[in-house]
């Protein structure tokens, strides 16, 4: 095959060169993505790793920046003692920035001589630092709170490091023993060391109170501020209020004397003070004890009167000498034994590595970020002198990234529409089949039983289609209805109007000849023939709302009610109220029967007389009776037909 090219015939190139001319473009064009996939990955995959791998340096690095600010080492001497923070993060489990915050505290506290040499207050620094992280584990506190804690005792105190240990080893001994953690009892006595030092209490003491406070289960604010106003309290002398010399004189104390007595034994003193209080009567103990420590300390001080051992057993605790001083170190050797430890033990180590490469590796890629940086102003200056090539630019990217994801997106979407087609083929023969078996069962043809299934399928497409309007009529009808009702009921009203009586009910009485229910197929005695199984209530009955009832009139008519009810004739009305009232009715004047009135509509003549029990109001019975009575003589002119509705 030839075609024209120009006047000059060329062969025609075969449809299926050309799709394969066009398949191997497409397969170059995808081979191409796929690289350039593979190395945005490759090189996110190695950036991410890279960035892993520098952030223990980085985060150590800043760490060590907080130390560096609060002491003052050489370069050297920041190397060397970043150099043993890092080496003790492998023999305790803390990690190596937990341990540089406990060095930064200490620093700033200003335990450490300055005009010691560097290699003497590096290695104060690391022992401190073991000091601090060993109290951290065995307390269950955080490494920030043990050097805060530890920083607090030696400079705020004045207490040496040995003061230090013994203390940290009592609270340990304290909480195991008593009802009181030992991160508890350190946050009471880190804020209250130095009044209690004041108040004449020995660092241990100060800790044995705060756990008596914290043993009836006393938050530690209001422990730590309830035993900052009992050393006040008992440690004011002639500064003392008119009301706290008043509430001592009561105890048997003079202010100034108690004092000095604090000084010189507090504890006891503190024991005397609790003992007298313990004494007082308990309508009386309240008010002293807020005189003398303030309401807002009652809750916590409270227990401590009430409970004379908890004092007692912490001066126990603090005078034992076998299992006290080394408590904190057995503690610490328990918890490093768990499994949680050692894993943290095992990536402090791991850390140890990478913060040791990226250390030599940080340098580099601070002049590299400084140098991107110069680059990075370049392009901004550039693009802010050139904002029209900026555009252009960004235009022309926004373009290939719409075109790539277009191209995947009519991908995803062609994959879709051809799985959908083989749906729909696979349903159409199943559905096949299955009108086969069907017109089998049935002995009709298949196109019969399709043309059901289409038929069945467009009736259930319009009453799902059209339900709304299909809901909206029927209720236009059902309204309309109701409304008709409600007319057919204002003009004839019922027999029982709301009087104020209860409904009286007519015991059914047997039909007269020739009236009730005829035979199916023959007339009745005013020869209209009634429909079959119709039920009669020409002598009253009850109705159900939508059901037809046979009433005997002026005629055989038939009567639809609209709502449930009862239908009560004139004279069962009578009977009804002359035996439920106890009044004798004397009827004269009727020219009808059965309710019917005379030629011309006559009201019926009715004169009532009554004979009422003892003690009953006759012109309230009268009232009632003749309201009855007239409501019964209207129901007989207008028909006496009642649907059970409510009528006004």
């Amino acid at each position: 095959a030839f075609e024209l090219d120009g006047g000059a015939q060329r062969p025609i190139e075969p449809v299926a060169q050309r799709r394969g001319l066009g398949d191997a473009r497409a397969g170059v064009g995808l081979a191409l993505l796929g690289l350039l996939r593979a190395g945005i990955a490759e090189a996110a995959a190695l950036g991410y790793g890279l960035y892993r791998a520098l952030r223990p340096a980085i985060q150590f690095e800043s760490a060590m920046a907080d130390v560096t600010k609060v002491i003052d080492l050489t370069a050297d001497g920041q190397r060397g003692l970043s150099a043993e923070i890092l080496k003790l993060s492998t023999e305790v489990p803390i990690a190596a920035k937990g341990i540089s915050e406990i060095v930064a505290s200490l620093g700033q506290a200003g335990v450490v001589a300055k005009d010691l040499p560097e290699g003497e207050q590096i290695a104060l620094f690391r022992d401190l630092a073991r000091d601090a992280a060993v109290m951290g584990v065995a307390f269950d506190v955080s490494a920030k709170q043990a050097g805060d804690a530890l920083a607090t005792f030696m400079a705020g105190a004045g207490m040496t490091r040995a003061e230090t240990l013994d203390l940290a080893n009592t609270i340990n001994f304290l909480s195991n023993n008593m009802n009181a953690t030992a991160g508890n009892v350190l946050e009471v006595v880190r804020r209250n060391i130095a009044i209690g030092k004041t108040a004449g209490l020995a660092a241990n003491e100060t800790a044995g109170l705060a756990a008596a406070l914290l043993q009836s289960g006393a938050a530690p604010e209001i422990a730590a501020t309830a035993q900052k106003n009992l050393l006040n309290a008992l440690t004011r002398g002639a500064a003392a209020s008119k009301r706290q010399r008043d509430a001592l004189k009561e105890l048997g104390f003079g202010a100034t004397d108690l004092a000095k007595r604090m000084q010189v034994d507090a504890a006891s003193a503190i024991t005397d003070v609790l003992d007298r209080l313990r004494k007082l009567d308990d309508a009386e103990r309240g008010g002293v004890i807020s005189m003398l420590f303030g309401e807002e300390s009652k809750s916590a001080i409270a227990p401590l009167i009430t409970n004379s051992e908890s004092v007692a057993k912490a001066l126990r605790l603090i005078g034992d000498e076998t299992e006290r001083p080394t408590a904190m170190l057995a503690e610490y050797r328990a918890r490093a034994a768990t499994t949680e430890n050692a894993l943290q033990l095992l990536g402090n180590r791991m850390n140890e590595v990478w913060i040791n490469i990226g250390s030599s590796v940080l340098p580099t890629i601070v002049e590299l970020a400084e140098g991107l940086g110069g680059i990075t102003e370049v392009i901004a200056d550039w693009a802010a002198k050139n904002p029209e090539w900026m555009s252009t630019i960004l235009e022309g990217l926004g373009l290939v990234v719409a075109g790539l994801i277009g191209s995947r997106v009519a991908g995803y979407a062609a994959s879709s529409v051809m799985l959908a087609v083989q749906q729909a083929q696979v349903a159409f023969r199943v559905a096949f089949i299955a009108m086969g078996a069907v017109a089998g069962v049935l002995g009709v043809s298949i196109g019969a039983v399709a043309a059901a299934v289409v038929s069945l399928g467009v009736a259930l497409y319009a009453l799902v289609r059209y339900w709304d309007q299909i809901t909206a009529a029927i209720e236009r009808a059902g309204s309309a209805f109701d409304k008709f009702m409600k007319r057919e009921a204002e003009r004839t009203p019922g027999a029982l109007g709301p009087v104020g009586l209860p409904p009286l009910e007519t015991p059914p009485r047997p039909p007269r000849p020739g009236v009730g229910r005829p035979r199916i197929g023959r007339g009745d005695d005013f020869g209209i023939i009634e429909p079959p199984l119709l039920p009669m209530r020409a002598t009253g009955g009850p109705v159900r709302a939508g059901h037809l009832y046979g009433i005997n009139e002026m005629g055989r008519e038939l009567f639809m009610p609209g709502a449930s009810g009862s239908m009560v004739t004139a004279r069962g009305l009578l009977d009804a109220v002359q035996g439920a009232a106890g009044l004798t009715l004397a009827r004269t004047g009727l020219t009808r029967t059965a309710g019917v009135p005379a030629a011309g509509g006559a009201a019926p003549n009715i004169t009532v007389n009554i004979a009422p029990p003892a003690g009953a109001d006759a012109r309230e019975l009268a009232r009632i009776v003749r309201r009855e009575i007239e409501e019964a003589v209207r129901a007989a002119r207008q028909g006496g037909l009642h649907d059970g509705a409510s009528l006004a």
